[in-house]
């Protein structure tokens, strides 16, 4: 059941990253310009932002109760554990993105005249940070932690199964990967990502060695394995690319 679950995530990314990239390359083309300022603007960006952010947390929890019931025994210290951090995780995924739509939406709002006054280029601090790097690390890595915790929490649980189609899952994990580091391509948060997706690489490696179980019979595992390939090695062929064509990493591009 898992495995079929999977393969909803390389159509929804497919879809989801380029419109998120079609969206807000609208947002900074008319922003400055726009006429259409009013309350209900504000409810229909928060309106959208809950509704897809809702969508993720849905399907993921779907998952994660596939994995409880799949348990054969009673709930043990470790899944209890990893379960609380799944749910920790999601609350402080949500967290990030209520700050980024706040901080998206201040930024929208803010008319051309006082964008030019002192006074705005202070708040403008306070603001490209919580748009920037912290929202958007919050949110991107909060998903990823998201799946390396099913991803460990589906290993813990117990012995592996026969998958059906073990190379297409994991091909669909590359994929996935790929879109994923497009987009944190595009946020400019690639050296916090970057660590970050290093990180829950040796974790979820770790996890395989301490269990000592084959990867290609955990289909969540299997998948996120792919993943992470793919979103690190991309990830690391641009820092690479940019530090070549200029010298040094940039930090600092998120949120503009």
């Amino acid at each position: 059941m898992i495995e079929s679950i999977l393969f909803v995530l390389p159509v929804a990314v497919t879809v989801g990253v380029p419109l998120y990239i079609y969206y807000r390359e609208r947002m900074s083309k008319k922003k400055g310009d726009r006429q259409d300022r009013s309350r209900k603007r504000v409810f229909k960006l928060t309106a959208i932002n809950l509704l897809l952010n809702t969508a993720a947390t849905v399907y993921f929890f779907i998952i994660f109760l596939l994995i409880i019931a799949s348990l054969t025994g009673p709930i043990g210290t470790v899944e209890f554990s990893l379960s609380i951090l799944f749910m920790l995780i999601v609350g402080i995924t949500y967290y990030g993105n209520g700050i980024y739509i706040t901080s998206i939406v201040l930024e929208d709002y803010t008319l051309p005249d006082l964008r030019k006054a002192m006074s705005y280029k202070t708040q403008f601090i306070a603001t490209h940070l919580f748009h920037g790097p912290i929202s958007h690390i919050l949110i991107y890595c909060g998903w990823l932690y998201i799946f390396l915790t099913l991803a460990v929490l589906d290993i813990a649980s117990g012995g592996g199964v026969l998958l059906r189609q073990p190379n297409m899952l994991f091909a669909s994990g590359l994929f996935v990967g790929v879109v994923y580091a497009v987009a944190q391509i595009y946020n400019g948060t690639v050296p916090y990502q970057s660590i970050l997706g290093f990180v829950a690489t040796v974790i979820l490696h770790m996890t395989i060695v301490i269990k000592g179980i084959s990867i290609w019979s955990h289909p969540l595992g299997l998948f996120f394995f792919g993943l992470l390939i793919s979103f690190e090695l991309l990830l690391l062929f641009y820092l690479i690319l940019f530090s070549l064509r200029r010298g040094s990493i940039d930090w600092d591009r998120s949120g503009y």
